[in-house]
């Protein structure tokens, strides 16, 4: 059982963070993830929970933990860098969600069947 003191002691938001973490952890069972972008990372709450290669966060503004700053519109990457794209309580803040989501679709790897 994990508890997350952390997110107890620093953050408003512990019991929907919690939860996402609870559910990150159950799904991926220690699966590594590769590399891994957080759209939207914030604080980077889910971080600590997840195993991958690299690990990093994009936001439209810059914090201590944001490794990349995003215009909102094109994300600056190639085509098919990252394994895994994390992004949580971020659409419902999004203008065009179709376009963004179509960026987060570019960014990932395409899986072949």
């Amino acid at each position: 059982m994990h508890f997350d003191w952390d997110l107890l002691l620093l953050s408003p938001f512990f019991i929907s963070n919690k939860l996402t973490r609870t559910t990150l952890r159950k799904e991926f069972k220690g699966e590594d993830l590769g590399i891994l972008l957080d759209v939207g990372c914030g604080d980077k709450p889910h971080k600590r929970c997840l195993i991958c290669q690299t690990y990093i966060g994009i936001e439209t503004q810059k914090t201590d933990y944001v490794d990349v700053i995003y215009d909102g519109k094109i994300m600056p990457f190639s085509n098919g860098v990252f394994d895994t794209v994390l992004c949580t309580e971020v659409l419902e803040h999004v203008r065009e969600p179709s376009r963004f989501l179509h960026e987060i679709s570019r960014v990932l790897k395409k899986v072949d069947n």
